[in-house]
């Protein structure tokens, strides 16, 4: 390798010209050389100005300065046409030294052998100095950096190969200890320092290494989602463990909540069905819930310190308030009328009201009470809470608060009322609040209180008040004092004053009453814990008295049935907390016990379907089992039990019924019926039944069924009895006519089993009989087309019976029982395939049973048949309880309350009628829908025609002439007797006149046979 580098080349030329110079120097033979005197054997080479062997002249004789050279023994290279040998240290630079400083040293800034000045850059790798490499360059980020150090990770420096270089070589700050990593998610290198634990060189989720770096396993302490392909769910959570039990099982599958579709045994649950509904199967607790078919009684508690009061209007009596047996409130008012009883919602549960009926209104009127506290035998006497003062009216079958005028009395307890002509009202004396006992005389008249400033009976409480109509006058007796002392002082009010009568009760009552057939006031019973058994009459001066044949009592409720003519006494009890009686009294001079039923007669094939609109099953005509006779009576049916339909027009009263059926879109019930040979069309909206003339009409006469198709919008009907051969005729009514509907469908029969199924949209028709008892078991749906549906396995035994229901809790269509041989299994169908549901216990078996499903309880309900007329319920239950929706508890336990429980979805939350929807309470319709159904059903506070909604309607508006004997509106009503023309020239709201032989309101009664005019004069006064 030449000694002079390509570094060097730029001082050939100097060295050339300097080698000239020598020779010249040469020929002219000077001795001496500059300041050097030259030996003998050597020349003097003037250009390098230092004496040299002639050989190294020689060694150069025709050679470039550069190229190699010998002498002597020595190897060189020319330099201006003389040969140095290689020699460092010498303190001379010869070529191809590039430096010279005296010495063999490094560090020194030149090299020991002289080659390198000992510089970055020079291209000699001079190591004593701390160079690694040396490229020639002062660059880095190629083979050797600008400071001729190799490159390596942690010199600052990005070199080839190298992602990062922070200078260090410290992981998890950004750059790899390596320097082969920027330590970021998704770069293919999993970075443990920096928390990877997983890189697959994505960011996606669901590949197993999550969007993190951090592997998709559950206790990651990320919710991480599946993979189809590899069978893996997503997770719902991750707490960053795999302990069950701390809100996020071991699975991470589930964040441990009853309703999201994870059984989670660990904390429990015993199933999840992925809703916080109960009766579907799985409770909103969690719990298993079996079907279990269920009797349904008479559980209707016996009740303590209630009140009686008896409604001329619709000749029925009405228990109010009242404790049970440990004090448990009763929400409910008891309805006595025909020998039926049944329940209705009430004002807010109470003891202690004052009651009575206001003739000049036509309502029932409460006032003040206190609101009882469960107690049990052994516990002390409850603190006294604030008494009621709100005012509360019956009308129809609903109770509603009275806004009344500012200035009435205040609240209390154990007052008196009764109702007197003279002050058009009710009158109210006495009482007690928490500040003591009440001598006041107050009227209620429409919605004012005005309270009388005369003088009058002294301070009392738990005293009686009756109007005696004979004499124009109230008689008040008995109470307590202040000390509870009782009183036995008679009073009497003849509309203006009190008056002290002179005559004591022989014994303080718990109750009177005045029998208006016997002009007596009849006084019975024992008052605030004073037990007992004496009945006292006043004949106006005098008291008499008598032991009565029933066992002492007090707290019971007692008022005058007009219409038997006799006083009706209910339950009361012997003690404070003991137990209530359960007979019912009536006295006219002699005692006898009352028996009241509580279900509709025994009947089969009833038809009965559940009304949307007013939340209630509607059980209508059937046939008597007895007798075989064809009835012709309505039912309602909820929570509290059974009570008759109270109809304001005429409805079927001949013919064969065949069927009931909601339709959900007008809101009415669709009754069919046939009567010699003509199928008629029935309409029942709310409490006004119309009939529908219709162009056609099917042609079967029995037997058929029928189910509302709700997506459609139409009213189906299939098969039938027609005289001969059965029907396989499909019929549709749109709420104006009958059409029917051509196509292959099932073969003809008679009582299929036919619902709609809501989840699936469509009809579903199982079984029936082809007749000569055969019995079918195919199945089939139905669209607006018909179509066979093949169960795999095969479904329920042959059979026919209307008894398909559809169950909006666990969103199937169910089947249970069936003809001919009485059949008592229940059977489920999805769409698919039948499945049969085992219940410990069934009914017994019966004909012709009538089948709806509750939607309220969530339960198939079945009535009445042959030989039986009791009442059965199947649902699906558990240990959790019902939730009760509108008294701001958490009543099953799950966490949520009221409307917020999908448990009260589309039920009733107010005494107003309004409903849960979407998790608010609110009124079911924003509009007063139906004007002839005594329901309120935009909780406006106005019903039916009060309500301006129905101004329009033809049940409101008033005839043409409320005088000429004709329907001019063709509502079914004519003159007075049409709702639109109460308080119209001559037409009365509430028969007022009395007396004149006509009947004012419409109502077909005329004076005293109206209910109006109870307590009323019925003579006309000039």
């Amino acid at each position: 390798m030449s000694y002079l580098t390509r570094a060097h080349a730029p001082a050939l030329p100097f060295l050339a010209a300097s080698l000239f110079l020598v020779a010249g120097c040469l020929e002219v033979q000077t001795p001496s050389c500059g300041d050097l005197i030259c030996p003998a054997d050597t020349v003097c080479a003037p250009a390098h100005g230092r004496c040299v062997l002639p050989a190294q002249v020689d060694g150069c004789a025709g050679r470039a300065d550069g190229e190699p050279c010998t002498y002597l023994t020595e190897t060189g290279i020319c330099d201006l046409e003389v040969c140095f040998a290689f020699v460092c240290g010498n303190g001379h630079i010869e070529p191809p030294e590039v430096c010279d400083e005296g010495d063999t040293l490094d560090r020194d800034g030149c090299s020991a052998d002289c080659r390198s000045d000992e510089t970055c850059g020079n291209g000699i790798v001079d190591g004593r100095v701390g160079e690694q490499c040396d490229d020639g360059n002062r660059s880095s980020g190629d083979a050797c950096q600008a400071d001729c150090t190799l490159p390596r990770c942690g010199d600052g420096i990005v070199d080839p190969m190298e992602v990062c270089d922070d200078g260090n070589f410290d992981a998890g700050d950004g750059c790899s200890a390596a320097c082969t990593s920027d330590e970021t998610c998704g770069n293919g290198i999993i970075d443990v320092a920096a928390g990877e634990g997983c890189d697959d060189g994505n960011t996606e989720p669901g590949d197993g290494c999550g969007a993190i770096c951090v592997s998709e396993v559950c206790g990651n302490g990320i919710i991480d989602p599946g993979d189809e392909d590899r069978g893996l769910r997503d997770e719902v959570c991750d707490d960053g463990n795999t302990i069950s039990g701390d809100g996020c099982n071991a699975s991470c599958l589930s964040d441990e909540t009853c309703g999201n579709g994870f059984i989670d045994v660990e904390i429990g649950e015993q199933c999840d069905d992925g809703n916080a509904r109960s009766h579907d199967g799985c409770s909103s607790q969690c719990t298993i819930e079996l079907p279990f078919f269920q009797q349904i009684v008479d559980n209707r508690p016996d009740r303590r310190k209630q009140v009686a009061v008896y409604d001329p209007s619709r000749d029925r009596m009405v228990v109010l308030g009242g404790e049970g047996p440990l004090g448990e409130p009763s929400p409910q008012a008891i309805l006595f009328q025909d020998g039926f009883t049944w329940f209705v919602s009430g004002p807010s549960p109470r003891i202690g009201q004052a009651a009575a009926w206001d003739a000049s209104a036509g309502r029932i009127v409460i006032f003040g009470g206190q609101e009882p506290e469960l107690v049990r035998p052994m516990d002390p006497p409850p603190s006294l809470s604030a008494p009621l003062d709100g005012v509360w009216v019956m009308e129809g079958e609903r109770f509603v608060p009275l806004a009344t005028a500012p200035g009435g009395p205040s609240g209390r307890w154990f007052a008196a009322m009764a109702y007197h002509p003279d002050v058009d009202g009710v009158v109210v004396f006495g009482g007690e609040d928490l500040d003591g006992m009440s001598d006041e005389t107050w009227v209620l008249s429409g919605a004012t209180w005005r309270r009388l400033d005369i003088p009058g009976p002294p301070a009392r409480a738990r005293h009686a008040m009756v109007y005696d109509s004979a004499r124009r006058r109230l008689v008040m007796t008995g109470g307590q004092d202040a000390a509870g002392d009782p009183l036995r002082d008679t009073w009497a009010f003849d509309g203006s004053a009190w008056s002290n009568l002179g005559v004591d009760v022989p014994n303080p009552p718990g109750g009177m009453a005045y029998d208006a057939n016997r002009d007596r006031v009849v006084a019975f019973g024992g008052v605030e814990r004073r037990s007992s058994d004496i009945v006292s009459e006043f004949d106006g001066t005098t008291w008499t008295s008598a032991v009565a044949p029933l066992e002492g009592r007090w707290g019971f409720g007692i008022a005058f049935d007009a219409r038997a003519g006799e006083v009706f006494v209910h339950q009361g009890a012997r003690r404070p907390l003991g137990p209530p009686f359960p007979d019912i009294w009536a006295y006219d001079g002699t005692w006898r016990e009352l028996t009241f039923a509580n279900r509709p007669p025994a009947r089969r094939a009833g038809a009965l379907d559940w009304d949307g609109r007013t939340r209630r099953a509607f059980l209508f005509g059937g046939e008597s089992p007895a007798t075989a006779e064809q009835l012709h009576d309505g039912w309602l049916y909820d929570q509290a039990g059974f009570r008759r339909l109270d109809p304001l027009t005429a409805g079927p009263t001949e013919g064969r019924v065949g069927d009931v059926v909601f339709d959900s879109i007008r809101g009415l019930l669709v009754v069919t019926v046939v009567h010699e040979g003509d199928f008629q069309t029935w309409e029942l909206d709310g409490r006004r039944w119309r009939r529908i003339d219709t162009a056609s009409a099917p042609s079967a006469t029995s037997s058929f069924s029928m189910a509302f198709d709700a997506r459609r919008g139409v009213l189906v009907l299939f098969g039938g009895n027609t005289g001969g051969p059965p029907s396989g005729e499909t019929w549709e009514y749109d709420g104006r006519d009958w059409t029917r509907v051509m196509g292959p469908g099932p073969s003809p029969r008679a009582r299929p089993g036919f619902v709609f199924d809501e989840e699936r949209g469509v009809c579903v028709l199982f079984g029936g009989s082809a007749g000569m008892r055969m019995e079918l078991d195919d199945t089939w749906e139905y669209d607006g087309a018909w179509r066979e549906v093949t169960p795999d396995p095969a479904g329920p035994a042959p059979r026919s019976g209307d008894n398909l229901v559809f169950d909006s809790a666990r969103r199937t269509v169910v089947l249970h029982g069936g003809e001919p041989r009485a059949l008592t299994d229940t059977w489920e169908f999805d769409g698919v395939r039948w499945r049969r549901v085992r219940h410990p216990v069934s009914p017994e078996p019966r004909a012709l049973p009538s089948v709806t499903f509750d939607r309220d309880r969530d339960a198939l309900l079945m009535t009445h048949g042959s030989p039986n007329d009791d009442t059965w319920e199947l649902r699906y239950v558990s240990d959790t309880p019902d939730e009760i929706c509108g008294n701001d508890e958490d009543d099953d336990g799950d966490g949520l309350e009221d409307c917020a429980d999908p448990d009260c979805e589309d039920r009733g939350c107010a005494p107003g009628g309004e409903v849960c929807r979407s998790g608010t309470c609110e009124c079911a319709f924003a509009t007063e829908t139906h004007c002839a159904d005594g329901h309120d059903d935009d909780c406006d506070g106005q019903v039916d025609c009060d309500d301006p909604d129905c101004a329009a309607d033809a049940w409101c508006t008033a005839e043409a002439d409320c005088g000429d004997g004709l329907d001019d509106d063709d509502d079914g009503r004519t003159d007075c007797g049409d709702p639109g023309c109460a308080g119209i020239g001559a037409c009365e709201v509430h028969e007022q006149t009395c007396g004149d032989g006509v009947d004012n309101d419409g109502d077909g009664l005329v004076d005293c046979e109206d209910g109006d005019c109870f307590e009323r004069t019925c003579a006309v006064i000039e």
